[in-house]
């Protein structure tokens, strides 16, 4: 029996028409996990499998868990988005589609830093092969504060800037700037020191990368430590680690007098110095910003010099490196790092990173790890399939690539079905060119 309820303008009447899909442009989505062999892929990775024989495919969990995210899910509530529609099943192939509690179920088989590590490795290591990494690549290394509202696993009080006191987790993130992937991310306890067992972690990264090696280290003061000083240097890496401005670095600022400027407000010097924990001299880069010439001036004030007149109107900052490039040339190196912080502010918002939380510790690295995964699929997808050499956000590519009205069409015969997508104009023929020739029908 059709319901239909009138206003002053129209007529609403509802449908129980399941051929209708708002996720028309997930079809982009499945072909390009079919060009790089994802299912497949899958299948050789180190995945937990249900105890009961009604348990789901762990594969499809993954493929699934993934899609929701890429769709804009950033937490576990929001895992049932793609559930009920059954174009986007068609589209993707999907014999089933679990409900969220499913997903946790299959996270909470993670019970070891085995599994954990072993899973990584095979994902990192398959997405830097996928995104065809050169040879020698530059690795961006920070960490992050995840706030915690209950009494997760590793939640601890320790340095969180926007919720002093509250409990947290502290990762630590891999990037590869050029291209945007992630190659290794590690959950640590709140309380955790930013480079706590750094080691051990870049050597896991270092194992994701195969025969290529990490030729430039960059990082900020946090890592400025003899572990990973001494790391570098046995693995021929160069370096360049933003420096703490501690006493000794600001006394010798204070006798630096041959600045060269180097842009409107800014100037640089450098000079050789070595930490009592350090096993050789390394030069410091010091850059020099003027509060009057630029309104957005990094670095910082030195308290040593606090009523000096020739020091409060700066902000200082300072770079430790082992590389033989000249001053300017290095601290523009450095300054491409700066993209770390717009990754990390992405991870958060666009992919989950502050809220796929569970109770039990490696089933929230995991999930994080898969989470990881979805923004390195991301990556590849803008650049292979959507042609995007710009870094642009998940919402720009879900509002003008994802989100487009379909209907779906099972054939009654021996052809194929049809997929009809809603658009006019230029996006028409914008997505038209997207597909493979033959592959979809554009609604006339």
């Amino acid at each position: 029996m059709e319901v239909v309820v009138t206003t002053q303008r129209y007529q609403i009447s509802f449908s129980e028409a399941d051929n209708v899909s708002p996720w028309g442009g997930l079809a982009l989505w499945a072909d390009f996990l079919q060009s790089i062999g994802f299912r497949d892929q899958m299948q050789s990775w180190s995945l937990p499998h249900p105890n009961s024989n009604r348990g789901y495919d762990p594969c499809l969990l993954v493929e699934q868990f993934v899609t929701n995210v890429l769709c804009g899910a950033n937490r576990f509530s929001h895992l049932n988005t793609l559930r009920n529609d059954k174009v986007v099943a068609q589209i993707l192939n999907w014999p089933q589609t679990p409900e969220q509690k499913s997903f946790g179920r299959f996270f909470q088989r993670f019970k070891n830093a085995n599994q954990s590590a072993r899973l990584m490795t095979e994902i990192y290591g398959w997405c830097a092969d996928k995104a065809r990494i050169p040879d020698s690549v530059t690795l961006d290394v920070d960490s992050t504060a995840l706030t915690r509202f209950g009494s997760q696993q590793g939640s601890a009080v320790g340095y969180n800037p926007r919720y002093h006191g509250r409990k947290s987790h502290h990762p630590l993130i891999a990037f590869l700037t050029e291209p945007n992937l992630i190659l290794n991310f590690w959950l640590r306890p709140g309380n955790a020191h930013t480079a706590n067992n750094i080691e051990g972690f870049l050597d896991q990264t270092k194992s994701h990368l195969g025969a290529r090696r990490i030729g430039l280290l960059r990082a900020d003061s946090g890592f400025l430590s003899p572990k990973v000083i001494e790391w570098c240097e046995r693995e021929k890496a160069d370096f360049i680690i933003a420096a703490r401005m501690t006493q000794v670095i600001q006394r010798t600022i204070g006798q630096v007098s041959a600045w060269c400027d180097v842009a409107d407000g800014v100037a640089i010097a450098e000079d050789r110095y070595q930490a009592q924990s350090w096993q050789q001299e390394y030069r410091v880069i010091f850059i020099r910003q003027d509060m009057n010439v630029r309104e957005n001036a990094i670095g910082k004030t030195l308290n040593l010099f606090e009523d000096d007149w020739d020091f409060d109107h700066y902000r200082y900052s300072a770079l430790v490196t082992n590389m033989k490039f000249g001053a300017t040339t290095i601290w523009r190196m450095y300054r491409q790092r700066a993209n770390c912080e717009n990754q990390i502010k992405a991870l958060k918002e666009d992919f989950g990173l502050s809220s796929f939380v569970m109770e039990k510790y490696w089933a929230t690295e995991v999930a994080l790890t898969l989470a990881m995964l979805t923004a390195n699929l991301a990556s590849l997808f803008r650049r292979a399939c959507l042609h995007l050499r710009e870094n642009r956000r998940m919402r720009y590519v879900i509002q003008n690539f994802i989100v487009l009205p379909a209907r779906y069409l099972n054939s009654k015969n021996e052809e194929p079905d049809r997929l009809i997508l809603y658009a006019k104009g230029r996006k028409r023929r914008w997505l038209t060119e997207l597909f493979d020739p033959g592959k979809v029908i554009v609604k006339t």
